[in-house]
This record gives structure tokens, sequence and C-alpha cells, in this order.
């Protein structure tokens, strides 16, 4: 469940990590935003991003589904972690980041995810090919 949950995720975050670079940084007035969207992207959080990312991309494609499980449950207690100091200072930030009211949801909601994908990764080995419990 972890490589699988990592696959759909490391694109996303691709795209928040660049993304965030191209926007430019909030502390720059118009900047960091996408529209009317109040995103709030810094250089950190785009680190951060593609730091996650990097992560992600890991667990999707190179280590073993032992190693997945942890990676997996270290960003999401990342991610539950940045949402909740976003909650809790608001858009005045910390930690060289703002977080809007939106960031905070996402972070909160792909942390509690990655999380759950962690648990439910299943260690045991494969069944050998031709065994009953592959359905064959």
């Amino acid at each position: 469940m972890s490589r699988f949950f990592a696959q759909l995720f490391s694109p996303l975050f691709l795209l928040l990590g660049a993304g965030g670079f191209l926007l430019g940084d909030a502390a720059t007035r118009g900047k960091g935003d996408l529209g009317p969207l109040d995103l709030d992207l810094t250089p950190a959080r785009d680190v951060l991003d593609l730091g996650l990312m990097v992560i992600f991309v890991l667990v999707g494609f190179v280590v073993s589904r032992y190693v997945g499980r942890r990676l997996t449950a270290f960003a999401g207690a990342v991610l539950v972690a940045l949402g909740v100091l976003g909650l809790a200072t608001g858009e005045s930030g910390g930690l060289g980041m703002k977080f809007s009211i939106a960031v905070n949801v996402f972070d909160l909601a792909a942390g509690a995810l990655a999380l759950l994908a962690a648990a439910g990764t299943i260690e045991a080995p494969e069944p050998p090919q031709g065994s009953f419990l592959r359905g064959g």
C-alpha cells in the first residue's frame, strides 16, 4: 500500500515543489499564490515538498516494502506535524514557512493517508508461483 500511495503522490509533490519555485516567494507581495487561491508558498516549503517527493520516489520505485513502510510513516508524521503547526500558528507562520488554510488541510489529509498507507502495508512474502493462494 505504501508503494502505491508513494507512486501517486510523487508527481503531486513534484508539482508542489517545482510550482512553488515558479510562483515565487510569499514574502513578496503578489507572489506565492495561484490566482485567487491563497497558498503562501515559500522557498522553505518548496524545498520540503521536493524532499518529500524524493522520499516518495524512493518508496514507490526503489526501496523494499519494509523500508518503504517506515519512510511513508515518517513522511506522514511530518505532514501531520506541519498541518498541526500551521493550524496553531495561522498565517503568521514559522520555520521560514507561511501556512494557509488550504495548505494546512492538504497537509493533514495527505499525512493521514500516508500513515494509513504505512499501517496497511503487508510485509509478508508473496505466495509462491502456482500456489492456491494466488488463485491458480
